[in-house]
């Protein structure tokens, strides 16, 4: 089944900024032209059932759909339970601008804290919102004889939040950053009992397209599942964890748990993905954050805006997670989180030394006891066998690292070079290592990757 949610077109309500919660508002001009081009967006798709809420504006659009659909003898079911929130008392009052009838802070609440607005009488809580859609959903994805059908509905913006809200990776976020725009379309794939969202808030004019459709081809249906059962955690969102990010969240990994106390600046331009000129200043996680929603908005994503150090991991939901990639630098954290992966039994891949390095072919996926070359890998090895770990998943390389040049020119070794301080004294100050734009992202790649192989698990080859 699958089940295309449509937001019905523009009222005149809408464009002066009232609230028409359950008033019958028809369509405007623009909303009923909306209507037409969302129609012909879809007008490939044959929908063996229309579900409408019963107000106009819903019924319009509906009926508008199915015409460019060629489908206008399709009967349109009512359905009370996918009409729009009850404002109760604010029903008409306009909620922006000036000339705003309705309480700021309460009608903030609701925009931004959804769960927790109060309505005003007569009115009716989110909660309420999600529990009767929710509620209609469950029966609908239930109804054999429409097990292998297309299903339109045409409902409203807070309904159509309501409604996703049970298919969402992260139902405490309601709105998933904005209200749905009118004739937008968000379509939901049910398979075997289970919702999976295909597509977010496609706009009128658009094409409805799956955007796990290429990797469904690859992997199909089932490990798609999987990965959305998924909670990873990602430490250190520089040059490598980056990367890794991106490629879990474009392959549908459900749940990302993000750690990284660092914010970007301008050195972190020449490798770092979610390095902008907009986010330099900025914590990396909440950079980090705003791109995977911007990929899929379903993605749930954790953030820890802190270094992962051993005197702080009691701060890491460690329960909660599936799959542990070590992107991060320091070496005693890096040690302590291959020991947390073992005693709780959470697979783990490291990413060994990528700074210095030239050559992303050299890269390569191995046990810690097979490496050679690497300093760090060297370092590793030996102190993880002294804490009874003999076995670690990494991502290293035998290229011999360059050594770095200084800005003036001259060598730097990589190691720690003495300074002068104040009054004169010699301090030990780490020299940062060089790097380049392709490094560090193959290591990410290589290691998300490694990841979404383990957690598909094996898969029938397509030859």
């Amino acid at each position: 089944m699958k089940i295309y949610i449509i937001r019905h077109g523009q009222t005149q309500y809408n464009l002066l900024g009232r609230l028409q919660g359950r008033l019958d508002i028809p369509l405007n001009e623009n909303g009923l032209a909306l209507a037409h081009v969302a129609g012909q967006g879809l007008a490939d798709v044959h929908f063996d059932a229309v579900i409408s809420s019963p107000l106009t504006r819903a019924m319009q659009t509906a009926q508008i759909v199915l015409e460019e659909n060629h489908a206008t003898d399709c009967e349109i079911e009512v359905e009370p339970a996918i009409q729009e929130i009850d404002f109760g008392a604010w029903e008409g009052l306009t909620c922006k601008g000036e000339d705003c009838e309705v309480p700021k802070a309460e009608f903030g609440l609701f925009m931004y804290d959804t769960f927790n607005y109060v309505p005003p009488e007569g009115g009716e809580t989110a909660q309420a919102v999600c529990e009767r859609t929710g509620a209609f959903l469950k029966k609908l994805m239930a109804r054999e004889d429409l097990r292998d059908a297309n299903v339109l509905l045409s409902t409203h913006g807070c309904a159509t939040r309501g409604l996703l809200n049970s298919v969402y990776k992260d139902p405490t976020d309601f709105w998933h950053g904005k209200v749905p725009p009118n004739c937008s379309v968000n379509v939901i794939e049910v398979t075997g009992g289970r919702a999976f969202l295909i597509a977010s808030d496609v706009l009128p004019g658009q094409p409805v397209e799956d955007i796990y459709a290429r990797t469904r081809m690859l992997i199909g249906t089932d490990a798609l599942f999987r990965l959305r059962d998924a909670r990873v955690a990602v430490f250190g969102l520089g040059g490598v964890g980056g990367y890794a990010v991106e490629a879990l969240a474009r392959a549908g990994v459900g749940t990302l748990h993000l750690v990284d106390h660092d914010t970007v600046s301008a050195t972190n331009l020449n490798r770092q993905i979610l390095a902008t000129t907009d986010w330099i200043g900025k914590p990396k996680t909440e950079a980090a954050c705003a791109r995977v929603k911007q990929i899929s908005p379903d993605v749930c994503v954790r953030t820890y805006e802190k270094f992962f150090l051993p005197e702080t991991e009691g701060d890491f939901p460690f329960d909660q997670f599936d799959y542990i990639v070590d992107a991060i630098d320091t070496v005693s954290g890096k040690l302590r989180l291959a020991e947390i992966a073992q005693e709780r039994g959470i697979p783990i891949i490291s990413a060994m030394g990528a700074g210095n390095k030239l050559s992303a072919q050299g890269f390569r996926v191995a046990d810690i006891s097979q490496t050679r070359t690497c300093p760090l890998a060297r370092v590793m090895r030996r102190e993880l066998k002294k804490r009874g770990i003999e076995h670690l998943k990494v991502v290293y390389s035998e290229e011999t690292a360059m050594t770095p040049q200084t800005q003036d020119g001259a060598n730097a070794s990589g190691e720690d070079a003495a300074q002068t301080g104040d009054g004169g004294k010699k301090i030990r100050v780490k020299q940062a290592p060089g790097s380049i734009s392709y490094v560090p992202g193959t290591v990410g790649l290589m290691m998300a990757g490694e990841v979404i192989r383990d957690l598909i698990g094996e898969i029938e080859s397509l030859n």
